[in-house]
């Protein structure tokens, strides 16, 4: 298997055909549900995955997949959409994907010069990671009865925050 990256007994690999199986058989329900509002199953999910956009599995060595992300391009979006989606065993491995996620989020930024995301409003831990991660909040939305929260984040070098003279940074 190729990896990308690791961090201790995490590491991140291209998504796979052959890791279809046990992303349906392990995703965590709310992400089940997150998918369903959208009109997918896990499966065509990830087969959308596999064939627009660039999409990783994240794993550990003795526990398995712990999530798959990745960046998707959308119509009429300038950046893009990084997403995320978690197994049952990411909860016990938190910690590890916490620290992880800052590095996967320099890598998706050698991609891309903005990413943007949007999590579901009762989402509450994953709106505060998104935030922690440097991503600020541009507005709600609403689908199918359920509010979004709209996040953006700016990779040029000249916006991150490392330069106090660019902030606050507008969108």
């Amino acid at each position: 298997m190729v990896e990308i990256m690791r961090r201790g007994k995490v590491f991140l690999a291209p998504l796979k055909h052959k890791h279809i199986d046990a992303l349906e058989a392990n995703m965590n329900k709310e992400c089940v549900n997150d998918l369903n509002i959208m009109g997918y199953e896990v499966r065509d999910a990830m087969e959308v995955a596999l064939e627009a956009s660039q999409s990783y599995v994240v794993q550990h060595d003795e526990a398995g997949i712990l999530a798959v992300c990745g960046l998707m391009p959308e119509a009429g979006i300038e950046q893009v959409q990084m997403y995320g989606l978690f197994t049952d065993a990411a909860k016990n491995h938190a910690p590890s994907l916490l620290r992880g996620s800052r590095m996967l989020l320099k890598f998706f930024e050698l991609q891309s010069d903005g990413l943007c995301m949007t999590i579901r409003a009762d989402h509450e831990i994953m709106l505060q990671w998104a935030a922690w991660l440097g991503f600020e909040a541009t507005g709600v939305s609403n689908y199918e009865g359920h509010g979004y929260v709209n996040f953006v984040r700016c990779g040029c070098i000249d916006c991150r925050g490392e330069n106090a003279v660019s902030r606050p940074v507008m969108h």
